[in-house]
């Protein structure tokens, strides 16, 4: 279970356009599109991620993708099929359609 030690909570200025930061190796969402830019357009950030092991070791850690914008905060958790993103990838043009491509496969 993901546990936060600040709930999200408003960014210090609303997050509209393109952003990029570094993605986690082994990143299925991400492959081949490392280095794309996608539409984010929110004003609630999660700035921390942290995650309890679990004790039967059952639950693998999530990757986790952080970008920027006065602040880090979470853009993407994945694990296995179920990912999570914060931005919207339908609007992110080509690498947005890469992206659900790359979700999708993971389904099978």
């Amino acid at each position: 279970m993901a546990r936060h030690r600040r709930p999200a909570r408003r960014a210090g200025r609303p997050a509209h356009g393109l952003e990029h930061r570094g993605r986690p190796g082994g990143s299925a969402l991400f492959r081949g599109i490392e280095d794309a830019r996608f539409y984010f357009v929110h004003s609630y950030a999660a700035r921390r991620w942290e995650l309890e092991p679990d004790p039967m070791g059952r639950i693998r850690p999530p990757l986790v993708t952080w970008a920027e914008h006065g602040d880090r905060f979470v853009a993407a958790v994945e694990n296995g099929p179920l990912c999570a993103a914060q931005f919207h990838p339908e609007k992110s043009g080509d690498a947005g359609a890469e992206l659900l491509r790359n979700w999708l496969s993971t389904l099978s």
